[in-house]
């Protein structure tokens, strides 16, 4: 588990936190206290910062929110310190004045003195884009507040340099900051009800019609086209006799085929729910045509929306709607809102520039499609028109 800071332990003890007897006066406390400790480097393209999430959530945050509701109703989880690690905190490049010895990256002894935050890493824009995407995580729990560690750090006689969230030689804002202000700005404690975002990422999927020479991959004969992924047609048992009648087959109640390919010298109608017509197996005689290809949810890319309560309270028509997108890979993703995000606006965050962790947000808008490009690890707070729905939930 890459969250090493959770033990079995700790989770015990949080847990038996939930229970009145376990307190002087009788009762569960109103609060529950958490932190994870998260760690990523550019060896596993800081992975381990969004992996780190999934594992914190699914094995502690999940089974202390059975316990607060069964023990401790009225009590409420929070997250007290969210701590990305990133490892690529050292600028090794750094020349130091004439006579003195170069700093050393072991921040905890005194020869790390004069070393410099490297700031040309994608590093602090992953820990950033963690947190966001932590906070949005956290948030579909219902968890009070979630806070972030930490604002200052540095190397010897300071304190782990990783988490820092502004440049200990400079004072600058690193991303770190620029994303817990751009969530405390925008969202503060306004009361807002939660509901799925829905947003895809990547290049757009071929036009119905798209050709390719070549087949999209092994199958086998037989299955359920609106089960399976892939399958098989026999053209001789199924009377198809053209790239048009294997085309007419899979839009008959097939809910999982969205590309063919046909042979019919080997018999064979093949359905995919997924194929690259740009990478096809190049094997004589088949023809494969996209049918009805979907864009799908890039696993990328996390999205969460928010209806914050306007001034005037709930139901006074006037409540915003705001959509949280997180990237998680350190590429350019174009990213697809929706109609209903047609020119709006976004503020984003992302790592571009010679010195990507450094750059503060920037406000654009997505075009007329509802279309968005944001750089690697980006975080967006999207502002969509009001007006009422349901949620998730209230917080």
């Amino acid at each position: 588990m890459r969250t090493r800071h959770i033990s079995n332990g700790g989770l015990l003890r949080s847990l038996a936190s939930h229970h009145s007897s376990n307190h002087d006066d009788g009762q569960p406390p109103p609060y529950v206290s958490n932190h994870v400790a998260l760690y990523g480097g550019p060896q596993d393209e800081w992975l381990g910062l969004f992996e780190g999430v999934d594992e914190w959530v699914s094995h502690v945050a999940t089974p202390l929110e059975a316990a607060r509701r069964q023990l401790a109703p009225g009590s409420v989880l929070v997250m007290n310190e969210f701590i990305p690690f990133q490892q690529e905190w050292c600028n090794t490049s750094f020349k130091p004045p004439a006579g003195r010895p170069p700093p050393t990256c072991d921040w905890a002894g005194n020869s790390s003195i004069g070393a410099r935050m490297d700031r040309a890493t994608l590093g602090w824009n992953a820990a950033a884009a963690s947190f966001a995407y932590g906070f949005g995580m956290l948030s579909e729990m219902r968890f009070g507040w979630v806070g972030a560690d930490q604002l200052i750090g540095g190397v010897w006689p300071d304190n782990e340099p990783a988490v820092a969230s502004l440049d200990w030689s400079t004072g600058e804002p690193n991303a770190k900051y620029w994303a817990v202000r751009m969530l405390a700005r925008r969202l503060g404690a306004t009361p807002r009800k939660l509901y799925a975002g829905r947003v895809t990422g990547g290049p757009p999927p071929p036009k119905p019609g798209t050709l390719g020479n070549g087949t999209c991959g092994n199958t086998n004969y037989g299955g359920d086209c609106s089960v399976l992924d892939r399958g098989a047609w026999n053209t001789t048992s199924e009377g198809i006799a053209s790239l048009a009648d294997c085309v007419a087959r899979c839009r008959r109640g097939c809910s999982k085929c969205e590309f063919v390919s046909l042979s019919l010298k080997n018999e064979d109608c093949s359905w995919y729910k997924e194929c690259d017509l740009d990478r096809l197996m190049k094997v004589a005689g088949y023809q494969s045509e996209a049918v009805a290809p979907h864009e799908e949810a890039s696993q990328d890319l996390y999205a969460l929306g928010m209806r914050l309560a306007s001034p005037q309270g709930a139901g006074a028509g006037g409540d915003e709607r705001v959509l949280l997108v997180v990237s998680k890979v350190a590429r350019q993703m174009n990213v697809s809102l929706g109609n209903e995000a047609a020119g709006a606006s976004a503020e984003v965050l992302e790592g571009v520039g010679a010195e990507p962790g450094m750059e503060p947000p920037k406000l654009r808008r997505a075009d007329a499609q509802g279309r968005l490009v944001l750089g690697p690890f980006a975080v967006a707070l999207v502002s969509l028109d009001g007006g009422k729905g349901g949620g998730l939930g209230s917080r």
